[in-house]
């Protein structure tokens, strides 16, 4: 089992080797989710990819942001140099990159970022057929939905047990780009969950109180008490967050981690001393134990409750990689001086695992006359080694009173040590490679018989995305007009105000489930209508709940609708396992954000996709061009933001805890509002989940035209938990514009509406 270190900087790699980390990750001056460190350039990471590699220590480079088109040639020149530095893996969001490293960095091992959202072993089973030999998990999940994935999981497992928490599911998280235009998915968030807001009723009432402004701020992740549970569910690798975080953070919150894995994952008083000192806003194992709560908050102050923990640590510093003079993690060398007069020198260097090299100089070995090397003057030559990862332990020569001027004992030495070096990093790459091709013939094997995603779709599905496939000259066909409803009578009143297509289900944004007949119901409808009727599966299914989904799935299936969309696409595999035979569409949730991602999933087999709400309209326009099926955008309504499991309207209107809630939502709406007076609507679904909901509305019926020249296929409306009016007025508005009946209003940007990224782009 691996203890996986954060590095920033260059202070907190050495400092991660000295407490013990078995892997560190890091990112480079591009590509990665911190863009806000210091990072590594090629030349520092080639450096610390071999001192690591040195002491069997595993480099990993975050490359988990959303790829721009205008990106990948560069990102493709980035792979090649990462696997030429010999780089272990890279940490992927999106399967583009993964795509791209498997065509031009193949020895790249590929790990699956916590922000592709991995909620059940459906994801994992999908993500080992792209070729990830691990995957980290979602933050959200509990000791026994880990320990079930662990258990059938053929990929390696990694989950995060300390440090900073989101409290949105990563990957899913579009509040800090909408608000302020730094995007989480491009490694720039605002963190505006850190900040202050009221939660407020229908009437305007303040719930919280004054003092417990920061509703929304998670306490850090803790789970070294647990970690005994861990080890023994299966994890591979136990992550620290920080790589935001300073040198002596690292150092003792690795440091105290290392030392309880060495005691098979017992803990004794001093540890929470430890790890309590550094940087933290109070420890939380809620989702661990499955109790989502107003205690996993901290409410009253966002900042650090450690202590300082050693000398200020602020600001750049550049290491010098040669100088490791004070580096304590070295291993323990034997020299053996050997010679016979008139004969070449041979030195021989002993690790304490039996390593062994034997070197010979050009020098020919002579009597002192007067005064031989002593063996402190040997020893003081041999022992020149604060560059390397050696320390010489001792040293044997022969009592002969033989001469061994300094330059012969420099340059044996020299190449005893890099033969050494040599040894130890074929070690590491042999390991390495051993362990993938262990993980890639296990996965092998599991899907050996297994069909191709894109057999269960049918040549002759009927979908909604086929008829609109189509295109004239250099004409775009007029787009369809499709609403996404969660409600039954939503579907009549959407169907008669001209929608053209249905999306149906995925998260009712209320509390009360579902009745099963009500997939039926709906495609009927809308099929008396010839409507083309999609239906939805959830954003999150979390691997203890498959079983109580399941027969929702199976009733949307048994529904027949035109085509199911899905929002994960471990789903896949579901479908596959119950026989689903017909289209299946993407969601916006799978944050595709590039060509390369929707040609990978055109592949699979998908009729249509939903690009990510994070592209701009110039960015569509590029993927429109290479796209080989439909594209789809979200053009109105209220913008879901974040998803999350901790549920602020139980924590402060209810209980505090999710488990034993009187449902306050059920009874009264809530929102959020925030320092600028903006009120983001809340939303609880079946599964007690929060979902905010942008405070503007998105509305681009002024950009109609934009949007036709474009290409874009289908214009969606977000028709949830609005009223029958709004859906009339809304597709009224769209259909009317589409067909030139009705006047395109002003470009009116003092609206209080908002156009999403449609035209300013994410940092």
């Amino acid at each position: 089992m691996e203890l996986l270190a954060p590095a920033g900087t260059s202070e907190n790699f050495l400092a991660a080797l000295e407490a013990g980390a078995d892997a560190i990750y890091l990112g480079g001056k591009a590509f990665n989710a911190r863009a806000n460190a210091d990072n590594f350039d090629i030349e520092e990471l080639a450096e610390a990819v071999r001192l690591a590699h040195l002491l069997d220590v595993s480099v990993f480079v975050t490359v988990n942001i959303l790829i721009g088109d205008a990106e990948l040639k560069d990102l493709k020149e980035y792979l090649r140099e990462l696997e030429r530095i010999n780089v272990d893996a890279i940490i992927v969001q999106d399967l583009a990159v993964a795509e791209l490293a498997k065509r031009v960095a193949p020895k790249l091992h590929l790990h699956a970022s916590t922000q592709l959202t991995a909620t059940n072993m459906g994801t994992v089973r999908f993500l080992e057929r792209m070729g990830f030999s691990r995957v980290v998990l979602a933050r959200e999940m509990s000791l026994d939905e880990i320990k079930t994935i662990c258990r059938e999981a053929k990929a390696e497992i990694e989950v995060f047990v300390h440090g900073a928490l989101c409290v949105c599911y990563s990957g899913q998280c579009l509040m800090s780009s909408f608000i302020g235009g730094r995007s989480g998915n491009r490694g720039a968030c605002a963190q505006p969950c850190r900040l202050p807001y009221e939660l407020i009723n229908g009437e305007g009432k303040v719930i919280n109180a004054e003092d417990e402004a920061y509703i929304m701020s998670p306490k850090d992740l803790n789970y070294s008490e647990h970690m005994a549970e861990l080890m023994e569910a299966g994890v591979a690798s136990f992550k620290v967050e920080g790589r935001m975080k300073k040198a002596s953070y690292v150092k003792e919150v690795i440091g105290t981690y290392r030392q309880i894995i060495d005691r098979a994952g017992q803990t004794i008083e001093e540890d929470q001393e430890h790890l309590a000192a550094g940087f933290n806003r109070g420890f939380s194992t809620a989702y661990l134990e499955n109790r989502s709560s107003r205690e996993m908050i901290t409410a009253v102050a966002p900042g650090n409750r450690g202590k300082r923990i050693g000398p200020s640590d602020d600001g750049p510093k550049k290491t010098d990689w040669q100088n490791l003079q004070e580096f304590s993690r070295k291993y323990d060398v034997h020299a053996y001086l050997d010679g016979q007069e008139g004969a070449a020198p041979t030195l021989t260097l002993l690790m304490d695992d039996g390593t062994t090299v034997t070197v010979s100089g050009d020098y020919v070995v002579q009597r002192a006359h007067k005064t031989p090397t002593s063996h402190e003057k040997v020893s003081e030559q041999l022992g020149r080694l604060g560059t390397t990862v050696f320390r010489l332990a001792s040293v044997y020569m022969p009592e002969e009173p033989f001469m061994w001027p300094s330059s012969v004992l420099n340059q044996i030495r020299r190449d005893g040590i890099a033969r050494l070096e040599d040894i130890l990093l074929e070690k590491h790459a042999k390991a390495m490679a051993t362990v993938l091709s262990r993980i890639e013939g296990a996965i092998a094997d599991e899907i050996k018989d297994r069909p191709s995603y894109k057999s269960m779709m049918t040549d002759d599905a009927e979908t909604a995305g086929k008829a609109i496939a189509q295109r004239t000259g250099n004409q775009p066909a007029v787009p369809l007009v499709s609403v996404q409803l969660d409600e039954e009578w939503q579907v009549i009143a959407a169907i008669e105000a001209g929608a053209q297509k249905i999306i149906f289900g995925g998260d009712r944004l209320q509390r009360k489930p579902y009745d099963l007949s009500i997939y039926n119901r709906v495609v009927e409808l809308c099929h008396a209508h010839k409507v083309p009727c999609v239906l939805l599966t959830p954003r999150i299914v979390r691997e203890s709940e498959f079983e109580a989904y399941r027969p929702t799935l199976e009733a949307i299936i048994a529904a027949k609708p035109d085509a199911i969309s899905i929002h994960f696409l471990g789903a896949l595999e579901w479908l596959q396992m119950l026989g689903y035979k017909g289209a299946v569409e993407g969601d916006s949730s799978l944050q595709l954000f590039n060509k390369e991602a929707v040609r990978q999933v055109t592949d699979l087999g998908l009729s249509s996709v939903v690009v990510s709400q994070e592209a701009t309209l110039h960015q569509i326009s590029g993927i429109i061009r290479h796209s080989q099926i439909p594209v789809e955008c979200v053009v109105h309504g209220l913008t879901e933001l974040m998803i999350s499991e901790y549920c602020v309207i139980s924590s402060f209107a209810g209980t505090g805890c999710k488990t034993n809630c009187p449902a306050p939502c059920l009874k009264d709406s809530y929102r959020l509002r925030d320092r600028m007076g903006e009120e983001f609507p809340l939303r609880t679904d079946p599964y007690c989940r929060m979902h905010i909901m942008n405070s503007r509305m998105l509305d681009m019926r002024a950009y109609i035209p934009d949007l036709v020249k474009r290409g874009i296929a289908v214009l969606r409306i977000d028709g949830r938990q609005q009223s029958k009016e709004w859906l009339r007025d809304t597709i009224e508005a769209y259909r009317g514009i589409l067909a030139h009946t009705s006047p395109v209003p002003p470009k009116n940007e003092s609206l209080p509406i908002t156009r999403g990224h449609y035209f300013k782009g994410i940092f």
